[in-house]
């Protein structure tokens, strides 16, 4: 989970976020944004959900589309591995349990918070978004979504198109 330095009104914590650059895979945005952040490598597993928003200040002009993705970690072993901050953006990164996350204070209005919310360290901070990951990630069956390439009609191009997994296509 990562807090953001600047440019959020909201202090609490999240999960890390980001950009995309022209032309970049969606399964490379996420890796990269939390390998940047974090500096912790992982592989893309799948999209849990997308979330839509109009109007929004940072979307220059267009409207915002969030991939909410499932991720795993490259080395798996019995420890988590060291988070290296990126201090141009965060102001704190930390591995939170699960069982933390679900017991945070949920804030879905941020106009109204100040500093005194966010002084008491044992207590957590979320916003609802970030409380229904929690809620997708513990699910014991959630639904998960994987790219699947599929030739375009115009000739030498491609697609993906991300379907429930497991997605078995008939044959013919």
């Amino acid at each position: 989970m990562v807090r953001e330095k600047r440019g959020s009104a909201f202090r609490g914590w999240k999960f890390p976020t980001g950009l995309s650059h022209l032309g970049e895979d969606l399964s490379d945005v996420v890796v990269r944004e939390v390998r940047e952040e974090t500096g912790v490598s992982a592989q893309f597993a799948g999209i849990l959900a997308i979330r839509q928003q109009h109007d929004h200040p940072g979307a220059f002009g267009r409207s915002d589309l969030l991939a909410v993705c499932r991720l795993q970690l490259v080395n798996q072993s019995a420890n988590l591995p060291h988070i290296e901050m990126c201090h141009k953006e965060l102001s704190d990164c930390a591995w939170i349990p699960l069982t933390k996350l679900l017991s945070a204070c949920v804030h879905s209005v941020i106009t109204d918070l100040d500093a005194q919310f966010f002084s008491s360290p044992e207590q957590l901070h979320v916003t609802t978004l970030t409380q229904e990951i929690v809620r997708l990630i513990t699910a014991s069956s959630p639904v998960e979504l994987r790219p699947y390439r599929f030739e375009s009609v115009k000739q030498g191009y491609w697609y993906d198109l991300y379907l429930p997994r497991p997605w078995f296509r008939k044959s013919n």
